[in-house]
């Protein structure tokens, strides 16, 4: 996702801002405004977050701030917990559905933390680098190990926080360290082991990834390129690659039991609410058709559940995450 250079127009400042848990607006509004000053280069109030997430849809950050170094990163996370406000981390914006009422409180986008270091089997990959661009360095450089995460979107540090993958690979299987930022602004490393990955998680908790180790195995470069030719096919066929959506929404039940496969037994392939709509290529993505607003999703995504429920008994627990004005919501 490219990332915006142009400052939010003045307008946008003066929208009401929503008030949060010990934060009236009044005072949400004097936090931000005293933050904006510290940081006028990489912060922009009323910052419409559909603009930095695949779907396209939801409310505003109260402020998006975009440090461009580990250290301005900390300096920023210092300033947001001495003003007391509620904090939110995000990369590229992929598996993250943003309610329409936005996020009263900060959101830290770490896109510009890019860049990649080949090292002879091992590669460093700072927290904004996009995951497809990690995997074709890997490729140029005949390593093998990342060809199984071609084609999903984000970055390398959302791809960490959540074990990204699909069928054919996960990012823990390849990761060897990651260094951090802690709440109190304290960097270091974490091994691999030391986390904790399960499917779809992770046991980082509240700490900041800004860059990751992952060691791969040298490779025969044409055959790493079938293989990714091959699974791309493969994806295009079968999934709406280029659609607006948020990647899969819901989670495997088990690993024989597909939430995909639930959802189209069920009929539902198709099934639309508003904009948004259950995609016919893959029942596990929802996709924005052009005019979807979260509500539309939200409406889908809770009619999903209630069929497949219904015919099958089996809940279906949410894949993506869900940003409401205080944080991360349940549906």
């Amino acid at each position: 996702m490219e990332q915006r250079t142009h400052r939010i127009p003045s307008e946008q400042h003066s929208r009401p801002r929503r008030a949060t848990a010990g934060h009236p607006a009044e005072a949400l509004d004097a936090a931000v405004q005293e933050l904006r000053s510290r940081f006028p280069e990489i912060s922009f109030a009323a910052e419409p977050l559909a603009r930095h997430t695949t779907l396209r849809v939801g409310g505003d950050a109260a402020l998006f701030v975009t440090p461009r170094t580990p250290a301005e990163t900390a300096q920023v996370l210092a300033a947001v917990r001495a003003a007391g406000l509620p904090l939110f981390v995000m990369g590229g914006g992929s598996n993250l559905l943003v309610q329409e009422e936005g996020f009263a409180g900060v959101v830290l986008n770490l896109e510009a933390l890019r860049w990649v270091q080949v090292q002879g089997t091992r590669m460093r990959l700072g927290a904004g680098t996009p995951l497809a661009l990690a995997v074709r360095r890997a490729m140029e450089a005949g390593l093998a190990g990342m060809q199984g995460l071609v084609g999903i979107p984000g970055t390398v540090g959302g791809a960490v926080a959540m074990n990204a993958g699909g069928r054919h690979a996960e990012m823990a299987e390849v990761l060897e360290a990651v260094r951090v930022m802690e709440p109190d602004g304290r960097v270091h490393w974490l091994p691999r082991d030391a986390i904790g990955f399960g499917y779809r998680t992770s046991g980082l908790g509240p700490r900041v990834v800004l860059e990751a180790v992952v060691r791969l195995a040298p490779g025969d470069r044409m055959r790493i390129v079938e293989e990714m030719a091959r699974l791309l096919r493969h994806k295009r066929a079968t999934q709406p690659l280029g659609q607006r959506s948020a990647g899969c929404i819901f989670k495997n039940p088990a690993p024989d039991r597909a939430a995909g496969w639930l959802i189209e037994r069920s009929g539902l392939k198709g099934r639309r609410c508003g904009g948004a709509e259950v995609s016919p290529r893959h029942a596990n993505f929802i996709v924005n058709q052009g005019q979807a607003s979260a509500g539309d999703v939200v409406e889908l995504v809770r009619a999903v559940r209630r069929e497949v429920l219904a015919r099958f008994g089996t809940p279906l627990v949410l894949e993506v995450r869900v940003l409401g004005a205080r944080g991360l919501v349940n549906l």
